[in-house]
């Protein structure tokens, strides 16, 4: 086991790490998860992934290790809640494995940046990983509006297709991006906000972010 992380630790100290993690994110939310029947489909493989990438990310980027420590506790926490939750219908247990999945995805995103921006240098491979930001963005606020959903009740959003986890993905990228089909609509005033404030992020992600590891580039390039 111990190797098993010396190696993901490795990964993240090469700039390869990041196109990697921005075609598996792909994957995930391309793939898997439109293809999959139900929120549980393939949910152990995706939480195995990111549970390992956070550890050995921690190890390999921070440089305080009672930070790394607490990262570390967390994530087996949050990864014990999901499995009581796990096909499982207790309202409580859902809503914690929610909102623990939304810190998972802030932890996994501050990692990605830091790597990103890390020594203030271009690559290819660190504009991928910015893009790897933009779409966990999607999936972090998809998990808030499903877990906001449990709380307040199926009145939370217009769905058609049902209120499942596919769906709210579908929703927020539809969101981050301003496509808005119109299909799937926020009725109450709390995911109004949050969708409006998705939908911004999304404009500023990129022209902010994006553009300053763009300006990298120039830096570098001989006059």
């Amino acid at each position: 086991m111990k190797q098993f992380f010396r190696k993901g630790i490795k990964l993240w100290e090469t700039e390869v790490s990041l196109r990697i993690f921005f075609i598996s994110i792909l994957i995930l939310n391309f793939v898997l998860t439109p293809l999959s029947s139900s929120q549980e489909s393939g949910a152990f493989i995706a939480r195995s992934f990111y549970i390992f990438l956070i550890i050995s990310g921690s190890y390999a980027l921070i440089k305080s290790r009672v930070i790394t420590y607490i990262i570390i506790l967390f994530s087996f926490v949050a990864f014990i809640v999901w499995l009581l939750s796990y096909d499982n219908n207790i309202l409580w247990l859902t809503v914690l494995d929610g909102l623990l999945q939304v810190l998972f995805y802030l932890i996994f995103l501050f990692l990605i940046l830091i790597k990103v921006f890390k020594g203030g240098v271009y690559s290819n491979q660190r504009l991928e990983g910015a893009m790897t930001g933009y779409l966990l963005i999607g999936n972090l606020f998809a998990t808030l509006y499903y877990t906001i959903n449990l709380i307040m009740g199926p009145n939370t959003f217009h769905i058609p297709g049902g209120e499942h986890i596919v769906n709210f993905t579908y929703f927020s990228f539809s969101t981050l991006t301003t496509l808005g089909y119109g299909d799937i609509v926020p009725v109450l005033p709390v995911v109004r906000s949050l969708s409006n404030l998705e939908a911004v992020i999304g404009q500023l992600y990129p022209t902010v972010l994006i553009a300053r590891i763009l300006s990298l580039e120039n830096l570098r390039s001989p006059k």
